[in-house]
Formats: C-alpha cells, structure tokens, sequence
C-alpha cells in the first residue's frame, strides 16, 4: 500500500507504507552508526526546513532573529569540555528562550540546529560546536528580545557550566536580522549541509572527543506545528503521486529515490518511494482529489494526471 505526505513548505515523500522510517538509504554505507554519531538526519532536516517556512509565515521576516552561540577557547581540552557541557548549555539557553518568547507574549516557537564549525576544525582539528536558531524576536519592527538579551543568556550559562568569566562568552554570541521570506529557510539551510560531514563524525567517537546526541533544536509547540500542517493522502492519491513522481511530471522535482533497506539486494535495487519539491498548483490539484476521495464512501473513477 501506497501511502504520501506532502509538508508546508512544498516537500513531499511518497512510498510504500513503513519505507519513510527506513530513511535514505545509501547502498555502499548501509550500516547501524553509534547513537549521536550520525549528525542531522534527513527528517531532522525537513523537520527544521519546516519548521523555519512556518516561522516566515507567521510572522514579519524583518521580525525574526538568527542567533548564532559559539565558545571560546585554543587548546584540545577546552574543546573537550565544551562538548561534555554541550548538551545541558543547550538545554538551559532553549529553555530560556522559551521563557522570554513566554514572557512577551508570543508563541514558544524556535527552530536551529548545532553544527561542527568548518573552518575551525580545518585549521585546528578539535571539532568546536557551536548553535544556529531562528526566533522572533521584534514585533512591527520594535524589539521585544533584545539581541543583547540573548548574548547575555548565552554568555551567562557558558560562564557558569564552563567555570569562566562572563566577559569571555559576550562576544561569542552573534545576532543578524533576517530580510528575505524566500531566502529564510537558506539561512540554516546551509549550516545543515555542513553540520555533520563525515571527517567531523569520525572524530566524535565518544574516546578523544565526546559525541554531540543532539544536532536539531525546534520547540516541541513548532514540532507540533509542522505536523499538524503536514497532508497525509489517501492510498489513491498517493498512486497518482507516486506516478507523477516516477515519471518526473512537470511540477514535481524529484531529489531522492528511496530505497527499503530490509529488503536491499544490491545496487540496482527497485526504489519504493520518492522525496522532493512540488509546485502549489500540483500540490492544490492533489489535496483537492484527496478530499473528494476522503469525503465520498465509494470509489471515485480513477483520476488523470493533471493537465499541463
């Protein structure tokens, strides 16, 4: 059985039922990694891709903020201790942020994720985390969370876990405006391609370097969000996508092809499903089958693609 979801911001998935808990897989690297080595998923991805197009839609994007937290330090056991602390800094700092979006009345909603810095562990080698989140932080262009309110939160929670001065953390703390709906999602976009290479993971191995077990960050209310606007179709839809998927229809583009792992043979295994972007009119097309199909009791005549 065929089943399809397709998100907010245009993605879909079409496969057969259960495949979309399988994931991508990759032929040549299909193999179990420790818990908290793999880095972001691809669902974790999506969900933050997600997550950030609802915040866009919600609010003024001149409104929004991405706060970027790193920490300083040279030597190979200050990196060392700032993973071990990594977990709970998070942990307390999104906490806090809950607390002030709670404060000024808006809707506890966040999105980001941790990544490896790239060009530090380039020249140094020590694998340095550091935080990207998108929040709200002005209302009709007045701030309500000052960007040196939340450098203060950051830089106060860092001195305490990591026994510092606080004057050493302020400036690790950066805040920039966002100015482009269309080009919000680009803004973690491009920290999520880069945030888990695999010369990174290798050296997260729990022995030298502790493992990051947490590379996504969004607030359990924008989860809930992103689900709530998620479209599962019926089976019958479903076919139609995976056909128009299958086919590279005009209006869908089609980025990966999944394959189930339980039942890989090799290389030239069959894919059972697709991922990708579609169109509003497609997609406006398919919902509106969807519901005829949900809403009548008997089976509708099969559908044509839509027209071009």
């Amino acid at each position: 059985m065929l089943q399809a979801k397709i998100w907010p911001n245009g993605e879909f998935w079409v496969g057969a039922a259960g495949s979309d808990q399988q994931g991508l897989v990759d032929l040549d690297k299909n193999h179990k990694s420790p818990r908290g080595s793999k880095g972001l998923t691809s669902g974790n991805k999506r969900l933050i891709r997600n997550a950030v197009h609802l915040l866009g839609e919600a609010y003024n994007v001149r409104d929004l903020t991405l706060f970027t937290g790193t920490l300083p330090g040279d030597s190979v056991e200050d990196c060392i201790r700032a993973l071990e602390v990594w977990p709970e800094l998070t942990r307390q700092f999104l906490q806090e942020v809950r607390r002030e979006l709670v404060r000024v009345e808006f809707p506890p909603w966040f999105a980001g994720c941790t990544e490896i810095q790239p060009e530090r562990f380039e020249s140094t080698g020590q694998p340095w985390p550091h935080i990207h989140l998108v929040l709200p932080t002005r209302s009709r262009g007045t701030w309500v969370i000052s960007g040196r309110r939340l450098k203060g939160l950051w830089s106060s929670i860092a001195a305490r876990l990591l026994d510092r001065p606080v004057a050493d953390f302020f400036v690790s703390g950066r805040v920039d405006q966002c100015t482009d709906r269309k080009k919000l999602g680009k803004y973690l976009g491009k920290y999520m391609s880069k945030a888990s290479p695999e010369d990174v993971l290798a050296v997260l191995d729990g022995k030298k370097f502790p493992r990051v077990n947490s590379w996504k960050h969004c607030s359990t209310e924008l989860c809930r969000a992103v689900e709530g606007c998620t479209s599962k179709l019926t089976c019958p839809v479903s076919k139609i996508l995976f056909a128009i998927a299958k086919n590279r229809e005009e209006g869908c583009e089609v980025w990966a092809e999944i394959a189930d792992s339980r039942n890989l043979t090799g290389e030239d295994a069959d894919p059972v499903g697709y991922v990708g972007t579609l169109t509003p009119e497609l997609i406006g097309w398919l919902l509106q089958h969807d519901d005829l199909w949900k809403s009548q009791s008997n089976a509708l005549p099969p559908m044509p693609l839509p027209r071009r």
